[in-house]
């Protein structure tokens, strides 16, 4: 998804033209910089995390623009406030990013991944406590958040050997894990004294979290086939994937028919479009850009889905992901 460069222009008197896009690229080319000097340690799985969340140069991650962009919705300008914001939303972002490959990819340096993260996660509270109005109170707002972040990973990881279809509570635990950004909300609302609007912005992080993480699933699901992962794609034969007991080609057949790849991408949709109407009544406009930009690749993709499914063809598992992405972008909205 490459959205051009926009800036903020609020109405209401003071305020004066932010550029976010400029701001989030700057932000994002910096703090990998500040990681690989400052967390050498950190090398190997910081390189993951980057290109899992922009895998091209001239782009800018999901999760930097829109941790700048949220800026608009509680009416702050100074960049500063926003550059703490966004490097903090990253460091966060990232700690959450290695735990979860700690799971899904043992690796000989676990324990110095272990202790960076936690060095991430320090300095990114560090960062926005400094730079708030009311340090006790944010403080006490983002230990619950991390708390509830973790606490959902670990339901989820409780329930990896589980064959069942995923429920409300799934999908719940799915949106919390990744809702490590409604930190930045409550970042901005405490330095723009804007709590009034948090619940509704919080709700619309959670949405937009689950929606990824459902579009993530299936650009994934070969991959999280061989880590034997249970996803919200592969959920149903979880048992049969431990077992080594159904070929992967097989398992294509039975999720192109059985519609499991159109089922999560229009519940991604869903919950993109509620948290659009949302964002209309906040005046988001920066906001609602890009996520009118997710819809439309998410949209893309399951036209192509569903192609696939009217012509299915056993040889299009090897290119299942390649198409998905070059027509959609998908693999932008980390």
């Amino acid at each position: 998804m490459n959205i051009q460069a926009i800036t903020i222009n609020h109405k209401e008197k003071g305020f004066v033209d932010v550029d976010i896009d400029g701001i989030s690229r700057e932000i994002w080319n910096n703090y990998i910089f500040h990681v690989a000097e400052k967390l050498p340690h950190l090398a190997e799985i910081s390189k993951k995390y980057w290109s899992s969340r922009c895998n091209d140069t001239n782009a800018i991650p999901f999760i930097a623009r829109f941790s700048c962009a949220l800026s608009e919705v509680f009416k702050i300008n100074e960049s500063n406030v926003i550059r703490a914001a966004c490097l903090g939303t990253l460091m966060l972002d990232q700690f959450t990013q290695i735990l979860d490959d700690i799971d899904d990819i043992p690796s000989h340096n676990e324990v110095l991944n272990i202790h960076g993260s936690h060095e991430l996660m320090l300095a990114g509270i560090a960062l926005m406590i400094k730079s708030c109005n009311n340090p006790r109170e944010l403080f006490e707002i983002l230990n619950n958040y991390i708390f509830v972040a973790m606490h959902n990973e670990r339901e989820l990881l409780n329930l990896k050997d589980v064959k069942n279809r995923f429920e409300d509570k799934d999908y719940m635990a799915m949106a919390y894990r990744g809702g490590i950004m409604r930190a930045t909300a409550a970042f901005y609302a405490d330095c723009a004294d804007r709590s009034s609007v948090l619940s509704i912005v919080e709700d619309c992080i959670l949405r937009i979290s689950l929606a990824i993480q459902l579009l993530d699933d299936v650009v994934d699901w070969q991959e999280d086939f061989f880590q034997k992962k249970r996803t919200s794609i592969l959920s149903d034969f979880i048992h049969d994937i431990k077992r080594d007991n159904i070929k992967i080609s097989d398992l294509y057949y039975k999720l192109i028919r059985k519609g499991t790849f159109e089922k999560n991408i229009e519940k991604a949709i869903a919950e993109i479009e509620i948290t659009q109407k949302a964002l209309v009544d906040l005046n988001g406009n920066i906001t609602l850009n890009i996520l009118a930009g997710i819809n439309i690749s998410a949209r893309r993709a399951l036209e192509i889905i569903r192609q696939k499914k009217k012509n299915y063809s056993a040889g299009d598992i090897d290119d299942f992901k390649k198409d998905i992405i070059s027509v959609s972008g998908m693999n932008m909205m980390h």
